[in-house]
């Protein structure tokens, strides 16, 4: 819990050996600026760098990381 500016990292471990099933790491809630009408839409971006995210063997990870925006309703 906290409040977060742009960049910021987060940092997840399972708590038992090897994570094999999708599952949520991260919820986030945006605050919109006042001046935002119903169908405005802002971006977010998502990236990581290659190295930071690896298995318990320290073995790199591959997945799919997807960008995508925000839509005031």
């Amino acid at each position: 819990p906290g409040k977060f500016e742009s960049p910021c990292n987060f940092t997840w471990d399972t708590e038992s050996g090897m994570a094999t099933d999708d599952g949520v790491i991260l919820t986030l809630t945006f605050t919109v600026p006042s001046t935002a009408e119903s169908g405005d839409t802002f971006a977010l971006t998502c990236t990581s760098k290659t190295g930071y995210i690896y298995d318990e063997n320290l073995d790199d990870v591959d997945f799919e990381i997807i960008s995508g925006t925000i839509t005031v309703k």
